[in-house]
């Protein structure tokens, strides 16, 4: 099954702006269902690729 997450969990798990959230899946930089005129859901494997994609937000030993 999917996880679908919504933009604050997603805000929070990255440690980013709700509104940075919304800029990047506006931007195309993060791919996101909307499910009406006022429901946004990003899928979790969009937000792990997210992450395994761009260094700032991955976790780095050393």
């Amino acid at each position: 099954m999917v996880e679908l997450m919504t933009v604050r969990q997603v805000s929070q798990c990255l440690g980013i702006s709700t509104a940075t959230t919304r800029r990047w899946i506006k931007n195309g930089k993060l791919p996101a269902l909307r499910l009406n005129q006022m429901t946004i859901r990003i899928p979790g494997e969009a937000v792990e690729r997210f992450v395994l994609d761009h260094s700032r937000f991955s976790h780095k030993d050393g």
